[in-house]
């Protein structure tokens, strides 16, 4: 007589273990919060007619259960930040002069670094950073790494402008982000153009977040830069291409 007790064994097993997995892709659909906060800030350089923003968006993703999602916004009240579930950080320049605007997102010839580069170096018409033991130049839509001899003319890393706010070979250089006090200032861009920087106050808010306009006689104003810090709730699917590598 044929046994047919371990066939059906199977059976039961692998509808238990298919009812289970289900029921977990369920609850984490159902019973889980996404969250998303962006912080940001950045460096402007300006000449003349010419300026360039860079700026960075450093992105907290936060995926947690009904309950730690809970304690999570209690501990905020003592100011507790939990650490977040995933992170990246974005960066977009802006190429600002009086016929236009040209955005672009920070690409890298090659895989790039994780860190985005800083110490934003201006020569003649040619910005240099650094990031990761690496120097970089800015090439019009994307980061290449400077050249032996770049790197001989500059003098090495060490000859990179670390100050936030300062003159560098005829250019003037100023950070972008929240400050200890309201802080406002306008550069002009060449004779028509004008752009007006609103600072975050750190003490004010916890979620201050800085802007930038462009003011251009006789038209409407136009926001360049503006990200909302406050941390916001979104889907799964949103969450998800929120890191997803093409963003």
């Amino acid at each position: 007589m044929k046994d047919v007790a371990q066939p059906r064994t199977k059976l039961v097993a692998g509808l238990f273990i298919l009812t289970a997995m289900l029921g977990y892709a369920w609850y984490a659909d159902v019973f889980h919060v996404y969250t998303l906060r962006d912080d940001n800030g950045g460096v402007i350089l300006w000449r003349g007619s010419d300026a360039y923003l860079f700026m960075s968006v450093v992105r907290r993703g936060y995926r947690m259960s009904l309950p730690a999602y809970g304690w999570a916004a209690l501990a905020q009240w003592f100011n507790v930040v939990p650490s977040p579930t995933n992170q990246r950080t974005l960066l977009t320049i802006m190429h600002v002069t009086p016929s236009g605007v040209e955005r672009h997102i920070g690409k890298f010839t090659g895989n790039g670094p994780e860190i985005p580069p800083h110490f934003f170096t201006p020569i003649d018409t040619v910005i240099y950073a650094f990031s990761e033991g690496t120097i970089y130049r800015w090439s019009d839509d994307h980061f290449d790494p400077a050249t032996a001899v770049e790197q001989q003319k500059l003098g090495g890393m060490e000859h990179l402008s670390s100050d936030s706010d300062s003159s560098v070979n005829g250019w003037q250089k100023r950070g972008i982000g929240q400050v200890a006090g309201e802080a406002e200032f306008s550069i002009p861009i060449g004779n028509d153009v004008t752009l007006r920087i609103h600072q975050g106050n750190v003490y004010k808010s916890a979620s201050g977040n800085a802007t930038v306009a462009l003011y251009k006689g006789g038209q409407p104003v136009q926001e360049l830069w503006q990200v909302k810090a406050e941390p916001r709730r979104v889907s799964k699917t949103e969450y998800e291409r929120s890191f997803s590598a093409d963003q």
